[in-house]
């Protein structure tokens, strides 16, 4: 009995010891017909068209949890920067240009 009594305790500790972060996903640049933007939450993969630079999502995650964030500029000579924000600080950053251009991110939540 008391080894099942300590199991359950040692299973609730590591349980509570998952943190649990604030993740905010940004598109900015320039492009005359806006942005296609791919990205996770939660594994599930999510798509936004024709967005606006300023575009972002905002989400909480877990320790260990996978994010990725893709934006592909619909124009010429434009420019795009994604950013994967974790509790109000810049945890991946990435920029392109040109025709087209893209930039991707991805990582995990410590």
């Amino acid at each position: 009995m008391k080894r099942i009594l300590l199991f359950a305790f040692i299973g609730a500790v590591a349980i509570s010891c998952s943190k649990n972060s604030s993740v905010k996903y940004i598109v900015t640049g320039v492009s005359a017909g806006g942005f296609n933007v791919t990205y996770k939450i939660s594994g599930e993969t999510k798509t936004a068209n024709a967005v606006n630079s300023g575009w972002s999502q905002s989400f909480n995650a877990e320790s260990d949890d996978q994010v990725y964030l893709k934006a592909l500029a619909n124009g010429t000579n434009a420019q795009v920067t994604v950013e994967i924000q974790v509790d109000g600080s810049s945890f991946k950053k990435a920029s392109g240009s040109g025709n087209q251009a893209s930039a991707t991110v991805e990582g995990t939540i410590d």
